[in-house]
């Protein structure tokens, strides 16, 4: 199976922008999609519709799409030498499916099986601050005050390093007043779990006082949460976490690792995949720069090694996914990663620990179901209201070192709840090659007049996707698409590899992932 997830820090963002950057929206075939209309034509042989026997036996005649196509009015370049790949099932179907609440017996089964035996604790108590964090904070902000200097981290004059100054001083004197308050230890033993789900909106009114609690109603106020840590035994820093989030999307995660609590496991982003994450050739070292500008003082940690080989590692995440009870996922993509450990309080030490990644997704009756190229997004002004709604990727991601299985993530389940069209008719290939051909310089061109880009597609398969109508963030149809992916080079030579274009196979139109239809 090829790779459809990148890992790296904001994967999702930089695929989305792999289909977000026309500069000719009005000749665009991206259309608000009426779901009504799309099953019509699915059961519809006119049109140029036809069976999915058909689409095999013309897919016989391509052992390779190849095809060179020149833009120069929008500054585009597209090379096509690619395999195309349809399933190996009798007929493609359409299904209709919603989002899916987590519930407990998953929260207990993941418990069970990854943290068997271990008592947890109430995650906001880890969240709060200690006395000697706060020293810590102290301490590290004024060596930073002290470091100020004009010519520094891009500060070009005195009146900039004056406001620098004064940015610094504002929170080193907030950090003395919370010190103050601040208790001299926290027992976290004496707030065990009690492993259940809970209102997000009851425990911010029980603990008004709460920041964490706060946080979480400001996200999530109608949504549920559990978020459960151990004692931190042996340096040995394990969460666990669950949301249902009605703007955000639903997910559990799992985190473990020798450094401490992972501050990015109770995020509302749904998108599995490790966090602060790279992928990198094994042996060497890796490309820090590909995504972030100061790369200066990362090392690798000594508290945690990846030496087992990537069949054992995959064996394990294989298992974990059988004792889960999650059988219809299937591996789409392994990755060796480096990931940044995330800093402690008061401390700029940065180190990274490696493992290798799995990315699992849906197997629906033999053909994959791929939404990775892009997230369901609105976010934006509506009137007098700020409207933020997400609906990301069903996936799952497990991470494997030395220590085990050391995350695991479910992101945005999705309930398949009707097949509403059994044998589902779909455009011809030819059909949607040439609509590929018409579009892909449209969809792609660059923003600037004096930018440019060069296209290399190298995969052409058919898979399903979820689409749904505008502003529906609750339901939805999981159709078949044509996904074309590759890389785009701009004149810059900055590289972005994944999806190029997706065309619903059934009505020719292109589909934009961030709009969902």
């Amino acid at each position: 199976m090829r790779k459809t997830w990148k890992t790296m820090i904001m994967a999702s963002v930089m695929a989305a922008s792999l289909v977000g950057c026309a500069s000719n929206p009005e000749q665009s075939v991206v259309k608000e999609k009426n779901l009504d209309k799309v099953l019509e034509q699915a059961e519809n042989t006119e049109d140029g519709a036809v069976a999915y026997e058909d689409v095999e036996k013309e897919i016989e005649n391509y052992d390779t799409y190849e095809t060179h196509i020149q833009d120069d009015d929008l500054h585009v370049t597209v090379d096509v030498n690619a395999k195309v790949e349809i399933p190996k099932v009798d007929q493609l179907s359409v299904y209709r499916v919603s989002q899916k609440e987590l519930n407990e017996e998953l929260l207990h089964k993941v418990q069970e099986v990854l943290t068997p035996g271990i008592q947890l604790y109430d995650g906001n108590v880890a969240e709060q601050d200690t006395k000697a964090d706060i020293a810590r904070q102290i301490q590290y902000t004024k060596q930073m005050i002290a470091d100020l200097k004009v010519g520094k981290d891009d500060i070009p004059d005195e009146e900039t390093l004056a406001q620098y100054k004064e940015e610094y001083q504002n929170q080193l004197t907030q950090a003395e007043q919370a010190y103050e308050q601040a208790p001299d230890k926290l027992t976290i033993t004496d707030y065990p779990s009690d492993n259940t789900l809970h209102s997000v909106e009851k425990l911010a009114d029980a603990n008004p006082d709460d920041n964490f609690y706060q946080w979480e109603k400001d996200l999530n106020p109608t949504g549920e949460i559990y978020y459960g840590v151990n004692d931190g035994a042996n340096d040995t820093y394990i969460s666990v976490y669950m949301q249902n989030n009605e703007n955000y999307g639903n997910c559990i995660r799992y985190c473990k690792n020798k450094n401490m609590y992972d501050s990015q496991a109770k995020v509302v982003l749904t998108s599995p995949g490790a966090h602060d994450a790279i992928s990198y050739e094994k042996g060497k070292e890796p490309d820090w720069e590909q995504v972030m500008g100061d790369t200066s003082g990362i090392t690798p940690t000594k508290k945690e090694t990846c030496n087992l080989s990537q069949k054992d590692a995959k064996k394990q995440a294989d298992e974990l996914i059988d004792k889960l009870g999650l059988g219809d996922f299937e591996c789409t993509e392994e990755d060796y990663c480096a990931q940044l450990y995330s800093p402690l309080k008061g401390d700029d030490t940065r180190e990274y620990r490696s493992f290798y990644q799995f990315i699992y997704l849906r197997n629906l009756d033999g053909v994959i179901v791929d939404n990775t190229a892009g997230q369901k997004l609105v976010d934006e002004w509506r009137g007098d209201d700020y409207v933020k709604k997400m609906w990301d990727s069903e996936a799952i991601a497990v991470a494997v070192n030395d220590e085990g299985i050391v995350e695991f993530q479910y992101g945005a389940p999705i309930s398949i709840d009707e097949t509403v069209v059994e044998q589902s008719n779909i455009k011809s290939f030819e059909e949607i090659k040439n609509t590929f051909e018409e579009m892909v310089v449209i969809e792609n061109a660059p923003t600037e007049d004096t930018g440019k880009s060069v296209i290399d597609v190298t995969n052409v398969n058919l898979v399903y996707t979820r689409i749904s109508e505008k502003d529906r963030f609750d339901t939805g149809l999981i159709v078949p698409v044509w996904d074309f992916e590759g890389t785009i080079v701009n004149e810059y030579g900055m590289e972005q590899t994944g999806n190029i274009l997706s065309i619903n196979a059934i009505d020719g139109t292109v589909i934009n992932r961030t709009l969902g239809y």
